[in-house]
C-alpha cells in the first residue's frame, strides 16, 4: 500500500474519531440557536487547520504549524465567552488560564521554529497534498483532544462554584505551567552558548524533558478543574485530555 493511501485513511480515520467523540459530547452540551456549541468547536478546529494546510501546500511551509495549534486553542476559548450567555467563574477561569497559556507557548514555538528552519521531518509530507493534509488533521486532533476538559467546560449547561476541586486544579496548572516556562527558559539560554549539546542543568539535570512534564500538568490542572462538570458518561471524556498529552 502506497503511503499517498496510507495517509488517505489515516486522515479519515482521524475525522471519524473528532466527529464520533463530538458527536457523544453533543448530547451534554448547550445549544445555540438548536446547535450544539461542541459541533461549533469542532468546526473551528477544522477550519483553521484545513486553511493553515491551504496555506502550507501553497506555499511548501511549516512555518505556522505550532502556532495554528495556539491560535486553534484561543479561537474555541473567546468563541465560548462570545456565544455563552450565562458564563460561571469557572469558565472564565478557564478562558484566561488558556489565554496565558497560549499567547506564552505559541509565540515562543513559532519563534524557535524560525530559527530552526523548516522541520525536515516534514519534507517527505509535501509530496503529496494528501500526505500534508493527514499532518494538519492532526493536528487538529491534537487541538481537539488535548482540549476535551476544556470543551466540556465551556459546552456544560452547569453553573458550578468555584470550590475546593477547582482550587486544587489551578494549584496544579500553575505548577505545570511553572515547570514548562522554567524549563523552556533555561533550554533556550543553554542552547545559546551551547548549541549542539545536550541541555544538563536546571530543570533537565533531574528529568529527561521537564517541559513535556509541565505540559502534562496543566492539563491535569485542567481536568480537575473539569471533575464538578462531568455528569455522564460522554463528559467522563474529559480524562483522556491529560492522558492524551501524557501518551504524546
Amino acid at each position: 500500500m502506497s503511503s499517498k493511501i496510507k495517509h488517505f485513511f489515516s486522515t479519515i480515520t482521524v475525522l471519524l474519531i473528532i466527529i464520533c467523540i463530538t458527536y457523544l459530547l453533543s448530547f451534554d452540551s448547550i445549544k445555540i440557536n438548536n446547535f450544539p456549541l461542541v459541533y461549533i468547536f469542532t468546526i473551528i478546529i477544522l477550519i483553521l487547520n484545513t486553511l493553515s494546510f491551504i496555506h502550507s501546500y501553497a506555499f511548501k511551509t511549516d512555518i505556522f504549524f505550532d502556532l495554528i495549534g495556539s491560535i486553534s486553542f484561543i479561537s474555541v476559548g473567546v468563541t465560548s465567552l462570545i456565544l455563552i450567555t450565562d458564563v460561571d467563574a469557572n469558565q472564565i477561569l478557564i478562558f484566561f488560564l488558556l489565554i496565558f497559556w497560549a499567547l506564552r507557548l505559541g509565540p515562543f514555538l513559532f519563534i524557535r521554529r524560525l530559527s530552526a528552519g523548516p522541520d525536515e521531518r516534514l519534507s517527505e509530507y509535501f509530496k503529496s497534498p494528501l500526505s500534508l493534509y493527514f499532518i494538519w488533521t492532526m493536528n487538529s486532533l491534537w487541538v481537539f483532544l488535548t482540549s476535551l476538559s476544556m470543551i466540556i467546560i465551556f459546552s456544560s449547561s452547569q453553573n458550578n462554584e468555584f470550590g475546593l476541586i477547582q482550587w486544587l486544579g489551578l494549584l496544579i496548572w500553575v505548577l505545570g505551567f511553572l515547570i514548562e516556562v522554567v524549563s523552556d527558559t533555561q533550554k533556550s539560554k543553554f542552547n545559546k552558548k551551547n548549541k549542539g549539546s545536550f541541555i544538563d542543568v536546571g530543570l533537565w539535570k533531574y528529568i529527561r524533558h521537564p517541559n513535556y512534564l509541565g505540559e502534562i500538568i496543566i492539563w491535569l490542572g485542567i481536568f480537575v478543574i473539569s471533575i464538578s462538570y462531568i455528569n455522564s458518561i460522554f463528559t467522563f471524556l474529559s480524562i483522556f485530555s491529560p492522558i492524551f498529552v501524557f501518551i504524546l
